[in-house]
C-alpha cells in the first residue's frame, strides 16, 4: 500500500484492543508461559512482535480446530 507502514511490533495495549480482550487478560497473557511472545524493554515496558503474535494467534486457531 501506498504510503502505510505494516507495524512490526505492538504495545500490550494495542494487543489488548486488537484480540478485544481486557487490559488484564492481556497482562495476564503477556507474563503467561503460554501467552503471545513478548519482548521486556523494561520491568514495565514490552513489546510485541508483529509476527509473534500473528504466529501465536494461527497455533490457537489449530488447536482450536482439532
Amino acid at each position: 500500500m501506498i504510503g502505510t507502514q505494516e507495524k512490526l511490533s505492538y504495545s500490550i495495549r494495542e494487543v489488548a484492543t486488537l484480540l478485544g480482550i481486557g487490559m488484564n487478560t492481556a497482562y495476564a497473557l503477556a507474563h503467561s508461559e503460554t501467552g503471545y511472545p513478548v519482548i521486556w524493554i523494561t520491568k514495565k515496558k514490552a513489546i510485541v512482535p508483529a509476527a509473534g503474535l500473528l504466529e501465536w494467534l494461527k497455533q490457537k486457531g489449530d488447536r482450536a480446530n482439532d
